[in-house]
């Protein structure tokens, strides 16, 4: 945006911490200094009750890695359909996305819509509380209780059963032809 480093740093950069006061930076330190007044001047911080407004297939946000993207123009192409994302604004949608293996393409795809970060209270609300992993109406204090031991055990040998079964009714079958 700045094409003079002093009104960039005056615009609230800070400068790199190898530059030399009074110098151009260098061509590495260049990039740092943009870096540095694109994040000052652009990036905008939004709240959870915020980004839980935007949840419809015509405004859709998803909050990912900390980050809050604008997913409504993608929601048409997104190969999983529109509804898988529209259900999970309002939360943290990182591990629903982490879940399903995206391509490099896909995660490039996030850079164009990304519209900002989420408030860093809410980061630690989200953390703290769990929130994260929990379905957006779903209680946060209700955890999953240990599966019986007799419904594991039914559930590991019932495949045997039915193949015996259809073993069975199979001899008896071809015995009476």
């Amino acid at each position: 945006r700045f094409r003079d480093p002093q009104r960039a740093l005056s615009a609230g950069a800070r400068r790199p911490a190898n530059a030399r006061p009074g110098r151009r930076p260098g061509r590495g330190q260049r990039g740092l200094l943009q870096q540095a007044t694109i994040m000052t001047a652009e990036t905008k911080v939004y709240t959870l009750e915020e980004c839980k407004k935007h949840n419809t297939e015509s405004d859709c946000w998803l909050i990912m890695f900390g980050k809050v993207y604008d997913v409504t123009k993608f929601l048409d192409d997104h190969p999983g359909g529109t509804e898988i994302m529209v259900d999970v604004t309002g939360r943290d949608a990182t591990d629903d996305f982490e879940d399903v293996v995206h391509s490099a393409t896909a995660r490039k795809q996030l850079e164009g819509l990304y519209i900002g970060e989420l408030h860093e209270d809410d980061k630690a609300k989200m953390r703290s509380a769990g929130v994260a992993n929990a379905p957006a109406g779903a209680s946060k204090a209700s955890p999953q209780a240990a599966p019986n031991p007799a419904v594991t055990f039914i559930k590991a040998i019932l495949p045997f059963l039915l193949i015996a079964v259809l073993f069975l009714y199979q001899k008896k079958g071809s015995a009476a032809a």
